[in-house]
């Protein structure tokens, strides 16, 4: 990958074969889903130990030219740190994580549902009114959380899927709730919705009396995790998007609006401490809320192939994992910006952390269907 042109919201790259896609071509080509790699095709990992796994991970970035990627894998014999970004494109820090946020916020829920602010049986009722001829005052907390409400994602709607191509996602709840149907889906039955936690903010607002942004902050705050952040102003972190390796465009100023659905930002170090904290020696949450968190409905027909494995349960903001015989536990995410991937295999305490700030097709089979697949087989096989 060489430097790139800016060219009305498009990017080339100066490498022979390259084309300048206009954002009105892209916006043909998108459909915006947080489970993005449902229908990408499932490729074989070859592998090395663990040792050997940091000149496999560079070959793979600079073959499918990622623009940057930011890579933490843990456990308590060995560890490794990769920060790579190509030679013409700005390193970065900070990574969008996406719907791996769900993770983040159902943690911060069992919280407060630890502190009795909260419970697991409340209704969307019990807080506000969700609108006339909607059937959403009964849903349940835990519904919301494990994705079993039956509503309708609101970020699938094609006014929102314009409006994040124009840069004027909306904001507000009211605005978002607007896009939802009234219509629910089979209740109790899994249908990964976005939606779920946008009504989840809506609750923290009338519980904790804060915007839900400054009531997540600070919650993390107090967890010594400042360096997680859900930020609800522009972002301009440079980030880029590729149906195809010669088809890139520049993305940076394109806006969305996720919330607790996926607008969490953080580096890599501190998403490590927040999964040592969580699961190695927990502190942020006690037994109990943690077996809730854990407390698994399946996923069919939605299952996520990851290679060889398979993602096919969702707990609270939580999925399960299984490749090669391990189960992982954690969240993945992806949205026009970026990918991310943080899981935990409970059975020898290992962690895998990977980010970038980069998607569409290409970039999301790169990361999802071979990078990821590499790292767990690694791991795996220590």
């Amino acid at each position: 990958m060489k430097k790139p042109k800016h060219t009305s919201g498009s990017v080339m790259f100066e490498e022979d074969g390259v084309k300048i896609v206009s954002m009105n071509s892209m916006h043909r080509l998108i459909t915006i889903s947080l489970l993005y790699f449902l229908a990408l095709p499932v490729l074989q990992a070859q592998s090395t130990p663990l040792p050997q796994l940091e000149q496999e991970v560079l070959a793979i970035a600079k073959e499918d030219h990622l623009p940057t990627l930011e890579l933490r894998i843990w456990s308590p014999q060995d560890s490794l740190f990769i920060d790579y970004h190509d030679s013409m494109v700005k390193n970065i820090d900070t990574y969008g994580i996406g719907s791996s946020t769900k993770l983040l916020v159902a943690v911060y829920i069992l919280h407060l549902v630890e502190t009795g602010k909260l419970s697991l049986n409340d209704e969307v009722g019990d807080f506000f009114k969700p609108g006339t001829g909607s059937s959403f005052a009964t849903i349940t907390i835990r519904q919301l959380l494990h994705h079993t409400s039956g509503i309708q994602d609101y970020t699938r709607h094609p006014e929102w899927i314009n409006l994040v191509m124009t840069g004027n996602t909306r904001t507000s709840f009211e605005e978002r709730m607007r896009l939802i149907s009234p219509k629910l889906l089979p209740l109790n039955s899994f249908h990964y919705s976005n939606s779920n936690y946008l009504f989840l903010e809506r609750i923290v607002e009338k519980v904790t009396g804060d915007p839900y942004d400054v009531a997540f902050n600070n919650f993390y705050r107090d967890q010594d995790l400042a360096g997680i952040h859900l930020s609800t102003a522009m972002d301009t972190t440079p980030a880029f998007f590729g149906q195809e390796s010669t088809q890139v465009s520049d993305v940076t100023t394109t806006q969305e609006t996720y919330g607790y659905a996926g607008d969490v930002h953080a580096t890599s170090s501190e998403l490590l401490r927040f999964m040592k904290k969580l699961f190695i020696v927990p502190t942020i949450l006690g037994h109990g809320a943690l077996q809730q968190l854990e407390q698994m409905v399946s996923m069919e027909p939605m299952t996520i192939p990851i290679g060889k494995g398979t993602i096919d349960g969702y707990g609270s903001g939580l999925m399960r994992l299984t490749f090669e015989g391990k189960v992982w536990i954690g969240h993945s995410g992806g949205t026009l910006k970026y990918q991310s991937f943080l899981f935990y295999n409970p059975q020898d305490s290992q962690i895998i952390i990977a980010l970038t700030n980069s998607s569409g097709k290409h970039y999301n089979n790169s990361f999802v269907q071979r990078l990821v697949p590499t790292l767990l087989h690694a791991v795996t096989s220590q």
